[in-house]
């Protein structure tokens, strides 16, 4: 079953189109409108590797009490390791009460916090064994199938069909749900057969860390074909390749060939005529996600916006400007350090600890189309970096022009001319201070406004998609919950 919505109902998120089977959605598909490719991708990316989850985690640990899946007992003929790989990949049910998740950055740590909400958080026990009291279950191999119905939760009355949900394309429900194992017979002894005996803790995570933690099926992500256009690129592809052998004294392709090359075209290149905007990029975006059972589809959309709007105003909290004897300062902790560029004169870059490619990209394209692609050109050159695929540090390098005149210009014209920017007002720094500044101070506190600058700009394009989102997806919330109030969400807003 398809749910459409009409597309000129929203400006943003077009032809969204919510997939279900049996009653359960499982797919949402849709197109976006005039947003930026590197903000598409960062979404995709996003709903992948950083919502947070709950999952077994299938971690070895020496110290029984801190394993989040303890084994007791296992005869099956699946080894311990193989057996804890297959249980960390269970999907549970993150809608129910007790799995509710709360997140805060933590200044301490430079890291974003997840935790648990409630106290009772469930344990879920398995214990099943091939016997005589388990003999009418057996299939025609005379094996007992062990599934995610057989669990029990050992400290709580929650019925276990709450936290497991059954595959929606199998009809019987009891056939529908994940099987663990297979416990052997034995006939020797028809009560002593195979047997498992184990306990699971939930733990969160995100698919960044581990895959288990990834709550998507699949994030697909394309651009969409100009229909219009394809016959009329096939022609002047077709003109192009002609002249070419008639400039070699060939004869011109033949109809049977004509067509073998439209076929391959279609295959090949039909899928790069896209329409562009004024920066190249594609105008419309088409996306689809779909979920593995952890939440809905609607949820995974909402939360994966949700989370990219937090790890921007991590970022932004990360910095702390102040007024220290009219001199302005730039302090940060240990999420982001400030490095002096050794090329670049005055160029500095600015790396984001614990950070990959979501943000790098996201931040860099941004910055680049508005201060190094506008027509007063702010900045001479901007980029971003990853040093090393395995380490997540990402480096913004900002190399401004050797030109205070023209930076002077900006500031006073973007923060000073109107007179409420509240930040500067509230610090109570000016133009006759900004001027005093030191090169060195001066072109890193540059820099410093354009990535806050950038960030904000991010930060509005999310906001028009999460309240679109909500509109159409009729969700409120994230799956978890933000406990970093609205301040922090908003600081240095008006930068």
């Amino acid at each position: 079953m398809n749910t459409n919505i009409p597309i000129n109902m929203t400006t943003y998120i077009q032809n969204y189109k919510l997939h279900t089977v049996n009653n359960v959605p499982l797919k949402i598909s849709f197109e976006l409108h005039n947003i930026p490719l590197p903000l598409a991708n960062s979404l995709r990316r996003s709903c992948s590797s950083r919502i947070p989850t709950v999952a077994f985690d299938d971690t070895w640990d020496d110290d029984i009490e801190t394993r989040s899946i303890i084994i007791n007992k296992n005869t099956s003929g699946l080894h311990n390791e193989f057996l804890s790989h297959r249980l960390g990949l269970l999907p549970l049910n993150m809608n129910h009460e007790s799995l509710k998740i709360s997140t805060e950055f933590n200044k301490s740590s430079s890291r974003r916090i997840y935790s648990f909400v409630n106290d009772y958080v469930p344990i879920f026990s398995l214990k099943k064994k091939n016997n005589i009291e388990t003999k009418p279950y057996l299939d025609e191999l005379g094996m007992l199938n062990v599934t995610t119905l057989d669990f029990t939760i050992s400290n709580a009355s929650f019925p276990i069909t709450d936290f497991f949900i059954a595959d929606p394309y199998i009809d019987n429900k009891e056939d529908g749900y994940i099987i663990i194992d297979k416990l052997k017979s034995n006939f020797n002894n028809e009560d002593d057969g195979e047997e498992l005996d184990l306990i699971c803790k939930p733990t969160i995570g995100i698919g960044w860390t581990n895959a288990r933690y990834d709550p998507t099926g699949t994030v697909t992500f394309g651009f969409k074909t100009d229909e219009s256009s394809v016959d009329d690129i096939f022609k002047k592809k077709m003109e192009y390749m002609n002249n070419e052998r008639l400039n070699k004294n060939l004869e011109v392709y033949s109809e049977v060939e004509e067509k073998q090359l439209r076929t391959s075209f279609n295959l090949l290149d039909k899928e790069r005529v896209f329409k562009r905007d004024q920066y190249g990029y594609p105008e419309i975006i088409e996306m689809s996600i779909e979920t593995i059972g952890f939440m809905k589809p609607t949820q995974i959309l909402l939360s994966g916006l949700h989370i990219l709007k937090l790890l921007l105003s991590d970022i932004k909290n990360s910095i702390d400007i102040e007024l220290v004897s009219n001199e302005v300062r730039l302090n940060n902790i240990s999420k982001i350090n400030y490095i002096r560029s050794s090329i670049y004169e005055n160029g500095w870059t600015i790396r984001l600890f614990d950070e990959d490619h979501t943000l790098g990209n996201l931040i860099g394209k941004y910055s680049r189309t508005l201060f190094n692609k506008t027509e007063d050109d702010l900045m001479k050159y901007i980029s971003y970096k990853m040093d090393h695929p395995l380490i997540n540090n990402v480096d913004i390098i900002l190399v401004p022009h050797l030109n205070r005149a023209k930076y002077s210009e900006w500031l006073s014209k973007n923060y000073f001319e109107s007179g409420n920017n509240k930040t500067f007002n509230d610090l109570g720094i000016n133009m006759n201070i900004i001027n005093d500044m030191t090169d060195d101070i001066f072109y890193k506190f540059i820099s410093t406004l354009v990535l806050l600058n950038t960030i904000n700009n991010i930060l509005i394009d999310i906001n028009k998609l999460i309240s679109e989102s909500m509109e159409l997806t009729k969700e409120i919330d994230p799956i978890f919950i933000i406990n970093d109030n609205e301040s922090y969400i908003n600081k240095y807003g008006d930068l």
